[in-house]
């Protein structure tokens, strides 16, 4: 979901950032160095984030979490990188450290999310990019759900944008999908290029992942449930929607029925998807460090069957 700080309630996060604290907890456990130093840079405490590595109490979670979400982000990076865009627009940019990563590699980068948000996040990322990096490096206001300010936020430019969504849809009702992928249309079709997302597919992914790390004692951790130590700060994480977006593949029912209902919804909007499984897309084997040899080859096993979506015009 956006996510940003504010600055003016006492110095902590609004609602909407705590899910992107908990990614960038997980990416720094998993030894992302620009996720660590944006971390600190924030000044986040992991006993005060929510399903953060320090307060989720079972080791196997823990460890899925934080693979699963290590995971999505390297695969899309992966997707993004087989484009030959001359913008990438990061759509929510929340917490991400990828700002960091593209000001690197001096490649146009523009980070897209509410206002106190691109606000709070250009406050804090630009400063820690050298000045002849910084160029390369930009923020803008817009929601998401509002075609408009999409094209607005994007502004003139030549050449294809890669467009990189992570760990938005699922915060999206029916609605509110149907505005943003009318936005995404209207983006495509004035620049080019492609949006990448591993959303759709991550309800499979973390439950793939789990089952994977768990081994015979799967059932087990599920019966137990994900136990939690309290937050300090008596957070609650944000609600979904009742009924999942039309994009969502969830683990009930017909998942071949929902990707292609998933595919049906895209075409409406003259859009089109190609599905790639991630387990292509992982150029070395997931957290090595972390896993036990058995774990990780059976999670890059599990990985062979959920896929990353590529999402360009019709």
């Amino acid at each position: 979901m956006p996510a940003g700080k504010d600055r003016e309630s006492g110095g902590h996060f609004l609602p909407l950032t705590w899910t992107a604290e908990m990614t960038l907890s997980h990416l720094a456990e998993a030894g992302d160095a620009d996720a660590a130093a944006l971390f600190e840079r924030l000044g986040l405490h992991g006993e005060d984030i929510i399903d953060s590595p320090s307060n989720i109490v079972s080791p196997e979670y823990r460890l899925a979490r934080t693979v699963f979400l290590n995971t999505r982000c390297l695969v899309t990076d992966a997707l993004a990188a087989l484009t030959k865009a001359a913008l990438f627009v990061e759509l929510p940019c929340g917490l991400s450290p990828r700002g960091l990563r593209y000001a690197r590699e001096k490649k146009p980068y523009l980070g897209v999310d509410l206002p106190p948000v691109a606000k709070s996040i250009s406050n804090v990322l630009l400063p820690m990019v050298d000045e002849e990096s910084r160029p390369f490096v930009r923020y803008k206001a817009a929601d998401a759900t509002d075609p408009d300010a999409l094209l607005s936020a994007a502004g003139e430019g030549e050449g294809e944008i890669c467009i990189i969504t992570e760990g938005l849809l699922m915060y999206f009702s029916e609605d509110e999908t149907d505005r943003f992928f009318e936005g995404i249309r209207r983006l495509l079709d004035k620049r080019g290029g492609c949006l990448v997302t591993a959303d759709p597919e991550m309800s499979l992914h973390n439950f793939l992942t789990l089952r994977a790390i768990c081994g015979d004692s799967f059932s087990e951790v599920i019966r137990k449930g994900f136990q939690r130590k309290p937050v300090r700060t008596g957070r609650t994480l944000p609600e979904r929607p009742k009924e999942p977006g039309p994009l969502l593949i969830e683990l009930s029912g017909d998942i071949k029925a929902q990707i292609d209902r998933a595919i049906s919804f895209l075409s409406q909007h003259g859009l089109q998807a190609y599905r790639m499984p991630v387990s292509v897309m992982l150029q070395e084997p997931v957290l090595p460090g972390m896993l036990t040899p058995a774990q990780s080859e059976a999670v890059n096993e599990a990985l062979e069957n959920v896929s990353c979506w590529i999402i360009t015009l019709e």
